[in-house]
């Protein structure tokens, strides 16, 4: 069996690279697990300058799996199959590929070599089964792996190269890295690079967003601006293709000062940035303490928070007071408040945040009482109101959202609502 290409490098004058996934597996198919691995694959054939077109994912069925491998490598430059490589009945993918290749399978002894030495080293018992995984089609180039027992492979289909490679992501990502991304660059796939970047942005819909920027999203722009809203928060995502990375961090930040330009706070953080890590940012920075107060978010809040590392130079306390006695005990939130306003209300809103600002004595603190459904709405009070109350040494100001969705949108969407006020509250202070 080869162990070196006898293909020519792709020429780089043929177009822009293609790839489609292959995610073998009725695990997938029907639901029971998430597929990470196309997130994973995506972004780092993007690193390499090659755009994926498409995500297939196919049950454990013979039929299916080959016209799904025929259909990937008429239309694709790289096709990279994942799962179906193990030793039981249902991984078969070997079979498949050198199927619709027209290849036989062949058993690869330094593969068969490399199972028997990892059974050793473990202290287990190897079965004929685990040799399966080293029958491979005849002229494929072996893809090593690192963390496991089942090899990959890559030979060529119409005109893709197809990779074959366990589907376990631990697996996969060490073969990608230490194998397939410099077999891509060695044959001409990697066309240069194709480098992202996301702006979060809270307080303003989609379609107000898009009509601020709608002259920065021409599909034929480079970088690529594009739409997400997930839970409140819309993302403005830029990709840029260029000859280095260097060349596409330049056209990113070009066009994310005009974006900032356009859209001013409504940008509150960068890639893998939260509500939650802008206001412990500011919060840090000026060296201001917090409390929270919690009804219907259960203390999701809190919890945001302390996901930052550092804050608790900032973050004093959260209480979780869900029911009427709890207000009335740990905040000091007046019975007679409750039974004439009700506890979803403005005035206990404010006197929740009061409360846990003077036990903690913070700078600020912050309160959310409201109704996250599925039942308990009334006409006057449906499901989805929420109200929440800021309050610092110059007053309290209270505010009421109604969210659509069920109920954990509704708290999830509650509490960035809150958070997102409070930053706003401490750039203010800045000024």
């Amino acid at each position: 069996m080869a162990t070196s290409s006898a293909e020519p490098a792709r020429d780089l004058r043929a177009g822009p690279v293609t790839a489609e996934l292959v995610c073998i597996g009725s695990e997938l198919t029907s639901g029971h697990v998430t597929n990470t691995n196309v997130c994973y694959l995506s972004q780092h054939l993007a690193a390499l300058g090659i755009h994926t077109l498409f995500h297939t994912s196919v049950g454990d069925e013979a039929g299916p799996m080959a016209e799904a491998l025929r259909m990937a490598s008429r239309r694709a430059d790289v096709v990279i199959v994942t799962g179906g490589l193990g030793p039981t009945a249902d991984d078969f993918t070997r079979d498949i590929v050198a199927e619709v290749a027209g290849k036989k399978l062949l058993r690869h002894e330094p593969s068969v070599e490399a199972i028997q030495d990892r059974f050793r080293r473990f202290g287990t018992t190897l079965t004929e089964n685990n040799l399966q995984q080293a029958l491979l089609p005849e002229g494929a180039e072996v893809v090593p792996n690192p963390r496991g027992t089942a090899p990959g492979f890559a030979l060529r289909i119409e005109r893709a190269v197809v990779i074959a490679l366990p589907g376990v992501p631990q697996e996969m990502q060490a073969m990608f890295e230490e194998w397939v991304a410099p077999y891509l660059r060695g044959q001409g796939y990697a066309s240069g690079v194709r480098v992202t970047r996301q702006l979060h942005c809270f307080g303003a819909g989609e379609s107000a967003i898009d009509a601020r920027i709608r002259h920065l999203m021409a599909p034929d722009r480079n970088p690529v601006v594009a739409l997400l809203a997930q839970d409140g928060t819309i993302t403005v995502k830029l990709t840029a293709s260029a000859g280095s990375p260097a060349e596409a961090s330049r056209l990113l930040d070009d066009t994310e000062r005009e974006l900032r330009g356009l859209l001013g706070d409504l940008i509150f953080g960068r890639d893998g940035e939260g509500l939650e890590d802008a206001v412990a940012k500011l919060l840090l920075a000026q060296k201001k303490t917090l409390a929270v107060a919690e009804s219907c978010t259960g203390g999701l809040v809190s919890s945001l928070l302390t996901r930052v590392p550092g804050v608790s130079a900032a973050f004093l306390l959260g209480v979780v007071a869900y029911a009427d006695e709890a207000k009335v005990a740990l905040l000091g939130v007046p019975e007679a408040l409750i039974r004439t306003h009700g506890a979803v209300s403005a005035e206990v809103a404010r006197a929740m945040a009061e409360g846990v600002r003077r036990r903690a004595s913070s700078d600020l603190a912050c309160a959310l009482t409201g109704i996250a459904g599925p039942s308990g709405g009334t006409p006057g009070k449906p499901v989805g109101l929420v109200w929440m109350a800021i309050a610092d040494g110059g007053g309290t100001e209270v505010f009421q959202r109604n969210f659509r969705g069920g109920r954990t949108d509704v708290q999830l969407r509650a509490a960035k609502a809150v958070l997102a006020a409070l930053r706003l509250k401490l750039l203010a202070s800045i000024g």
